[in-house]
């Protein structure tokens, strides 16, 4: 991503959730995305970093549309696990 953020917001502690995967994390940023969703025609309501996807399986049903998140836990590096 590239460009400037006029507003920037931090959260000292917050949980994410999508799909049926839910992790409680510290030490993030966030901005507002209607710039761009008013540019592409389409709602972006976040992005997630390397660090969850590396932890995840995607599943993609091609037949019903529908995709799937699937935590791994051995997937999560050692200096993470708790």
């Amino acid at each position: 991503m590239s460009g400037e953020v006029k507003q920037v917001y931090s959260a000292d502690r917050f949980t994410l959730q999508f799909g049926r995967y839910r992790q409680t994390n510290q030490d993030a940023a966030s901005f507002d995305f209607s710039g761009m969703n008013k540019k592409t025609g389409t709602e972006v309501s976040g992005v997630l970093g390397f660090a969850t996807w590396k932890i995840m399986q995607l599943r993609i049903d091609y037949r019903d549309g529908l995709v799937d998140f699937i935590y791994d836990p051995a997937r999560v590096p050692a200096y993470n696990r708790r």
